[in-house]
């Protein structure tokens, strides 16, 4: 391996990074990720920096890419189990701000589908809805700290976790297809829109999507108009499920998510963070 980092091919470099001897002058005041050359050995001190956050409109932009499956989920906790809003939207924020600053990578937003949908269908109340999370909270940590997560991800083949990318994929686009039934012209639109500015790198297209589809709607009067903003300070509501509630969370909801989340949420996810980020020293 070569020292001089100014040698270095070009080609090997990844993109987007510093020289690792910048931040000893001070430059870099938020912790940044170590990331190594691309023919570094994994055991090697890694050579370069990249900054732990994007300020620029395409992560903005991306991260939108996940309200459609997002918001029907929350929407119908909201209004089938009259669950806390502030409790669920503010929990949310925490901890994927949290997660992405920790790891300094982009955080997909992964709704727990299967419980969900049991909470759509089966009488469930906010304190089984809490007992659920508890216990598939600690289920996932559990088996995290003991290593058993990462055992599973080895034993399981490279193309079970493309193939749960593919049919995630599949899945929303199909949804995309629905939710463009009830506004087809609009959707074709602006999905037509979408596709010409996604020839543009720097193009914040799903940003642009959202905020044409909300004046469009609004202008045509297609849309519902905008409630009465209150602002204020909204505290979430403390829940202390009961043993039964406990119960009645993890037999009808726990159960049916543990493999998706498993697959969909970790496995894949990881797989797809070392795909994009292959040298970064990633906690």
């Amino acid at each position: 391996m070569r020292e001089d980092i100014g040698q270095l091919d070009e080609a090997h470099i990844p993109p987007g990074v510093r020289s690792i001897k910048e931040a000893r002058r001070g430059r870099l005041r938020i912790p940044a990720i170590q990331v190594r050359q691309a023919l570094q050995a994994d055991d090697e001190p890694p050579m370069f920096l990249r900054a732990r956050f994007g300020w620029n409109v395409q992560e903005v932009s991306g991260s939108l890419g996940d309200l459609g499956t997002f918001l029907p989920h929350i929407v119908g906790a909201i209004t089938v189990v009259r669950m806390d809003p502030t409790g669920i939207l503010t929990t949310f924020g925490l901890f994927y701000a949290l997660s992405g600053a920790f790891y300094g990578v982009p955080m997909a937003v992964q709704p727990m589908k299967a419980a969900s949908a049991a909470v759509l269908i089966e009488p469930m109340n906010p304190g089984a809805i809490a007992g659920a999370g508890l216990v598939i909270g600690a289920f996932f940590l559990l088996i995290g700290m003991t290593g058993i997560v990462s055992r599973i991800a080895r034993a399981l083949p490279s193309t079970i976790a493309a193939g749960l990318q593919l049919g995630l994929g599949l899945s929303l686009g199909v949804l995309g297809i629905r939710l463009m039934q009830g506004q087809l012209w609009l959707g074709v639109a602006i999905s037509a829109v979408m596709l010409v500015l996604m020839r543009y790198k720097r193009m914040p297209v799903a940003l642009i999507a959202v905020v044409v589809g909300i004046v469009v709607g609004q202008l045509l009067g297609i849309a519902p108009p905008f409630p009465r903003l209150d602002f204020g300070l909204h505290l979430p509501h403390l829940i202390l499920p009961s043993w039964l509630e406990i119960v009645h969370g993890t037999t009808n909801a726990v159960l049916p998510q543990i493999p998706l989340t498993l697959t969909n949420a970790i496995i894949v996810t990881a797989a797809v963070s070392r795909q994009l980020f292959p040298k970064s020293c990633i906690p």
